[in-house]
This record gives C-alpha cells, sequence and structure tokens, in this order.
C-alpha cells in the first residue's frame, strides 16, 4: 500500500464527498449561534474533475437559499463562480463546463405558496461557460431548460426547452416554435418540420394513445456557436458519445417519428414514422448504430389495455447512415424467454464498441379477454414471506420493479438474459466476458431482524451460466472495477477491504486494519463503523484509491 499526497488526489476527495460543509461566518462581526445560521451553511455537491485534471467544479448549495457553482484551477488562485449553478459537466477537452441554473429558492417558494400550476412556477435554465481561461471566463444562459445531453468525447451539446407558461394566441406559432433565445443561424434552418402525418391517419380523427404535440423543442449547438438548430415537438433525445449525431422523436397528435441528424452538415434522416409510440432512443459511441424502443399498440383500440400492465414494447436497431430499421426482439432472434419484451423503465446503453446493446427486459403477461370478470386486487401473506404485503406493494410501484438486465449481440442476433427474479442486480463493464450478479432474495427473512445479506456470482455473458464467488455477504455488496477484472468490497467485522478477482473468485485482502483506518473513527452508531470510502480506480484497474480519515491510500487489487 502506498499513501499518495497530490492535487489530484485532493480533488478526489471533493469528489467523493469527504470535504466539510462550507460555512459563511463574518468574523469582524460575531454573533450568537442559532437555528437560524443552518440555513445559510454550505455544502459542496455535484463534484466534477475535468479529463486532464486541469479544472475542478462543484457546487456550493446552501440550505435555503441560492448558492453557486465553482469552478476552479487546483494549481493557482483563479475561480469562476456562477450564480444558481448545479450538476456541472466538463466537455472533453475541459474547455467548456455546462451546467444547470436552479430556479431561484425564493420564487419557486412564492410560486408554490401561491398555488402556481407546474407550468406557471419558475424553470431551471443552462449555463454554458467557457473556463479554458478562468480569469476572463464568461457564461451565455439560455432559460427554461428541461434537461440537456453534452457528448461525452466531442463537442455536442442537446436541450430540451420549455415551452412558455401561457398558450399562443389561435393561428399564431406554437411556444415551442417561438421561444428561442436567439436567432438560428442561415446555416442551418431553425426548425425541421415534423413528418407528414401517417397516410392511413391524415383523414381521420387523431388515434386513441399518446395522440398529443410534445410541448418541448430540442435545441442542438457546438460549444463555442453563439446559435442553436430548433426542432419542434420532441419527447425524446440522445446524442452519440462523438457528437457526430443526435437521435430524436417527434411527437405530434396523430404520427411518431424518429429522426438522426448529422450535427456537422445539418442533415436529417428520418427512422421511421407512423402510429406506434417511440421511447428511449440511444445511439452508438460512434453514431453508426441507433437503437429505441416501439409501442405500436399504444394506438388505437389496443390503447384501451388494463391499467398498470407493461407495455410489450419492440426493441428496434437501425443503421444511422442508411436508415434502414429492423425489430432486435423478433422472430429469428434466439434466447428470448416467452412472453419477453424490452422495458423502457431504464435506458438500454451501446458497448463501446457498438457490438452489443445492454437493455432491460420484462415479463408481459398475457392481456386479459375482454369477457373476463373484472379484477379484484387482493394481498397474500405468509408468515415465512421475506417482505409484508405494504413493501411489496411499493416494490411494485417502480417501474424498474421486475426488469431485469440482458446483453444482445447485434451480429449474432441474440439475446442472453443475465438478470432474473432470484439474482435481480447484475452490472457489466466494459466487453469484459463476464458481468457481476447480486442477490439478497435468499435472506429476505434474515434481513427483518439482522443485517443485510447477499450473495455475490460471476455471471458468462456469452450463455448466462452463473458461478459462486461468495455467499453470505454482510453489508453492502461487492462492486465491479471499470474494467470488470475485479469486484471491491468492504467487510465490517475486519474493518478492511477486498477484492475478489472475477476470473477465477480469487479473494485478496488490500487493508488491514492494523495498517490503515479504514472505518469511520467518529461514527457512534451501536453497529459496525461505516469506511470513509473509495477515490476509485487508476487506468487498467492497476490500483484501488481508498480513503482514512486524512489520507488518500494507494492499493494493488
Amino acid at each position: 500500500m502506498l499513501r499518495v499526497r497530490s492535487a489530484v488526489c485532493v480533488a478526489a476527495a471533493f469528489a467523493c464527498g469527504v470535504v466539510p460543509s462550507v460555512a459563511v461566518v463574518d468574523a469582524a462581526a460575531p454573533q450568537l449561534l442559532d437555528y437560524h445560521a443552518y440555513s445559510s451553511w454550505r455544502r459542496i455537491q455535484d463534484v466534477r474533475v475535468s479529463r486532464d485534471g486541469g479544472r475542478l467544479a462543484f457546487a456550493e448549495v446552501p440550505a435555503e437559499a441560492d448558492g453557486d457553482l465553482v469552478v476552479r484551477d487546483p494549481q493557482s488562485t483563479a475561480v469562476f463562480r456562477a450564480g444558481r449553478g448545479r450538476g456541472p459537466e466538463f466537455s472533453a477537452d475541459g474547455r467548456f463546463v455546462v451546467y444547470r441554473i436552479a430556479a431561484p429558492v425564493a420564487e419557486v417558494k412564492a410560486a408554490e405558496k401561491a398555488g402556481k400550476s407546474a407550468d406557471e412556477r419558475p424553470k431551471d435554465g443552462l449555463g454554458i461557460a467557457a473556463v479554458g481561461d478562468l480569469a476572463n471566463a464568461r457564461a451565455t444562459n439560455v432559460e427554461r431548460v428541461r434537461s440537456f445531453v453534452l457528448a461525452r468525447d466531442g463537442a455536442t451539446l442537446a436541450y430540451l426547452l420549455e415551452p412558455l407558461p401561457s398558450p399562443a394566441p389561435s393561428g399564431s406559432p406554437s411556444p415551442a416554435a417561438s421561444a428561442t433565445p436567439r436567432p438560428a443561424p442561415t446555416s442551418a434552418p431553425a426548425t425541421v418540420p415534423s413528418p407528414s402525418p401517417h397516410p392511413a391517419a391524415s383523414s381521420s380523427p387523431a388515434p386513441k394513445g399518446p395522440g398529443k404535440d410534445a410541448p418541448a423543442s430540442l435545441a442542438i449547438r457546438r460549444l463555442g456557436d453563439a446559435e442553436a438548430a430548433r426542432i419542434a415537438n420532441v419527447s425524446a433525445y440522445a446524442v452519440s458519445a462523438d457528437g457526430s449525431r443526435v437521435a430524436y422523436v417527434v411527437q405530434t397528435k396523430v404520427d411518431e417519428s424518429i429522426h438522426v441528424r448529422d450535427v456537422p452538415t445539418g442533415g436529417d434522416r428520418t427512422i421511421a414514422h407512423g402510429t406506434a409510440h417511440l421511447v428511449a432512443p440511444v445511439l452508438s459511441a460512434d453514431g453508426a448504430s441507433l437503437a429505441y424502443l416501439s409501442d405500436p399498440d399504444a394506438y388505437g383500440d389496443a390503447a384501451n389495455k388494463e391499467k398498470g400492465v407493461r407495455a410489450p414494447l419492440r426493441l428496434m436497431i437501425a443503421d444511422a447512415t442508411t436508415g434502414t430499421a429492423t425489430e432486435a426482439l423478433g422472430t429469428a432472434t434466439t434466447g428470448i424467454p416467452a412472453r419477453t419484451f424490452a422495458s423502457d423503465a431504464r435506458t438500454p446503453e451501446f458497448s463501446d464498441d457498438g457490438k452489443r446493446l445492454a437493455l432491460w427486459t420484462a415479463n408481459v403477461p398475457t392481456p386479459r379477454p375482454s369477457s373476463a370478470p373484472a379484477r379484484v386486487d387482493l394481498d397474500f401473506w405468509y408468515w415465512r414471506d421475506g417482505e409484508l404485503p405494504t413493501q411489496q406493494r411499493k416494490e411494485a410501484q417502480d417501474a424498474r420493479h421486475g426488469t431485469y438486465l440482458a446483453l444482445y449481440d447485434l451480429a449474432a442476433r441474440h439475446l442472453t438474459q443475465l438478470g432474473s427474479a432470484d439474482v435481480p442486480a447484475v452490472s457489466l463493464a466494459g466487453n469484459t466476458r463476464y458481468a457481476l450478479g447480486v442477490t439478497s432474495a435468499p435472506y429476505a427473512k434474515l434481513t427483518t431482524w439482522d443485517d443485510s445479506y447477499s450473495d455475490v456470482y460471476r455471471i458468462d455473458v456469452a450463455t448466462g451460466a452463473r458461478t459462486l464467488l461468495e455467499r453470505k455477504v454482510k453489508g453492502q455488496p461487492p462492486r465491479l472495477s471499470p474494467t470488470g477484472r475485479y469486484a471491491v468490497a468492504y467487510d465490517e467485522l475486519r474493518r478492511a477491504w477486498y477484492t475478489l478477482r472475477i476470473a477465477d473468485g480469487r479473494k485478496a485482502w488490500i487493508t488491514a486494519a492494523r495498517t490503515l483506518r479504514a472505518a469511520d473513527e467518529e461514527d457512534d452508531h451501536p453497529a459496525p463503523p461505516p469506511p470513509y470510502g473509495l477515490g476509485g480506480w487508476t487506468p487498467g484497474d492497476r490500483a484501488v484509491l481508498v480513503y482514512d480519515r486524512y489520507d488518500v491510500w494507494s492499493a494493488s487489487p
């Protein structure tokens, strides 16, 4: 083990939250400390470090007041501050930081007290700051922004703009199309027209189903550009990691369509359109492949399905260059259990090489016949059950309940189901051969009076075969390393960290209580003390960073 002292590790300490709260005190006029002071104390949160380590960003957030976003150079005193900034994200080169601008706390409280609707209440905004030169940093603010996505490895930024609170007069442009902070560039149209309605629906009333215009509009811009292209009625969107393409769904009263825009040229390609509900678009890292979920039963008579029943979503894979789309989980796909469909509870994700797609699946029961009697909900509980009915109902309300991770091979058109009801928690890392599975199901009853326990499995991503690595792990289960070669966990009784080598299950103790005090020395709960935490892994999983009370240690896995 090696004790590490460097500016990077100090930044890592900020990133993991091991920083005391920041109190603003006027030393010149000391005052009696009472409960009114609590609202002014600031917490450090949303910590980010630029990829090259040259910039550190974090939010200073008071309990009941507006805070600031702070961007610092760890090697100098240069600082950039942005009022009400939250959730910063650095561009790949570290020259820009994009962040959310929280609505003023006083205005939000006043709107809530006045009973204003959600549309009438103050909305968050977006800040874009060039921080290459912190001393002269300037920010561009955009109002009423619902969400944003910054390309991981590129300079493309996409964000959804909230509509104006009041509807536009009859015959005037819709709020989504007119609420633009600045004119669009002449080289690209400000708004991409929505595709023409499906021929079958153009002369008929709006079909049953989603059947409404998406109120938000999508803005796409390159960092450093003063203008943004605008697209109306967008319900979902995604940005490729390299920033070359943006995929988005346009939803109108009679039609839904999915498009891919080439950011450098501004060209737009329609992948599919018609009366099917389209959700959860995702692009591969290079923007060459697009995946999305389609629900053709959302429209028409099938829209009158039983309330609360999952939709039988189809997984669609498209070539973003040619626009060809095919159903991935169809009759030609192998490895699919009966009545298993894709789930939109979590967004699918491509592997870095774009050859595999991680998605969540769910079992969709056979629809009840129309002649069936009215449904009656009852709670059945047996004394040996691990969960009480109240807990079961709460979990059932979570959209992710009953969804399990699967891996789809695009070339082989094969689905490998990795998670299941008996091993529900599965984590993947990169393109490794194995995944990590964790289950607490065997100890559900024991957990009602004892601590939490879990079993840990190695899962072959090609076959789904499981191998037990560790049984009855107390407390927090192991977590997978970035490359998937190791899993790391903390033993509360030995007060030490250990790793499991995924390839063969070998267990190695990487710290010892006699040399490194990893347990919180000031914890006074009637239970084993928790650890100070981890600072992450060095490249290639060569070392894991472990905290004690004051220092950061580098330990070989």
